[in-house]
């Protein structure tokens, strides 16, 4: 184990020097150690780096956050089926201000005057990283601890999904994440290919907060049932071709006729007995992805639910 004193001389101001950092960002418990580094610059004649100390990041309990607590994990957050950039965008804005802050540092050539109002960059922006590489300024920090609010990842990984979604090989690379669960989730009844993954995904888009919530099935209100019955027996007895989203619609409207209920009971029976939730996609939009015999499936093992 490296000894204190050789960490501050050999992995900190030696090791800084040699690789030419010109910049270091740390965290504000470094700050008793500074002067010590700046001692040893000057006893090694080597020209410092400019640092910056930066606030460290709280639990909601106001607790600070440390991985020897268990508190910070990347891998868990990624089981959790958070995307890597939502994560990035989550904390490299966390720290941020919302409103206009006085720059303290040398302006560019032709940029404003020294002290003038800079604007923070939003902290629920969507970005990418080129996008804060590219809006990177430390003026736009705050000086205050920051909580990380896990609604903020939420929001932030519900929009990257969406940006992710439209982009094929995004997509496929989402589906992928998932299929394996998929796969156990459904080992026999369900199509687990990526062409099929990817059509429920897009489906959803705008409504998944986190890959880990594809839908899956389930019912317990008895008030269903002979929705759920005469929905069956139509799909088992009558003709039902071509399964298109035109023949999907029709026979929905027929049966709802039929069934003597308001539209949005009648689709809401149909949309938990065949994804589990009230909310989500249209009811024609998810039996044209499931095809016939999964959507009658699925509505059977509602029943017996």
């Amino acid at each position: 184990m490296i000894s204190f004193p050789t960490y501050h001389l050999s992995a900190s101001v030696v090791d800084d020097h040699k690789m030419g950092i010109t910049h270091v960002l740390r965290g504000e418990t470094w700050l008793p150690s500074l002067p010590l580094h700046l001692d040893l610059y000057a006893a090694l004649n080597f020209p410092p780096p400019k640092f910056a100390h930066l606030p460290l990041m709280l639990n909601l309990d106001g607790s600070k956050m440390s991985k020897r607590k268990g508190d910070v994990a990347v891998q868990d957050y990624k089981k959790k089926g958070w995307g890597p950039g939502a994560v990035l965008n989550w904390l490299a804005t966390s720290p941020s201000h919302t409103g206009a802050v006085e720059s303290r540092s040398a302006p560019p050539p032709g940029g404003p005057s020294k002290n003038s109002k800079r604007t923070a960059p939003d902290t629920t922006a969507v970005m990418t990283l080129t996008d804060l590489i590219n809006n990177f300024d430390l003026s736009s920090l705050t000086h205050r601890r920051t909580v990380l609010d896990p609604n903020k990842l939420e929001y932030l990984n519900k929009h990257h999904l969406m940006r992710a979604i439209v982009k094929d090989d995004e997509l496929t690379a989402l589906a992928e994440r998932v299929q394996d669960t998929i796969k156990s989730t459904f080992p026999s009844s369900h199509d687990a290919s990526l062409s099929y993954i990817k059509d429920v995904i897009f489906a959803l888009q705008g409504r998944l907060t986190n890959i880990t919530e594809l839908p899956t099935y389930g019912l317990n209100d008895a008030e269903y049932v002979s929705v759920l019955e005469n929905f069956i027996d139509m799909l088992s007895t009558g003709s039902v071709e071509p399964w298109s989203e035109g023949t999907i619609r029709q026979l929905l409207q027929e049966e709802e006729t039929k069934s003597g209920l308001k539209q949005k009971t009648f689709m809401t029976v149909l949309r938990l007995a065949l994804t589990g939730s009230r909310a989500g996609p249209s009811v024609v939009t998810t039996m044209q992805i499931l095809g016939k015999e999964i959507s009658k499936s699925r509505l059977q093992a509602a029943m017996k639910y």
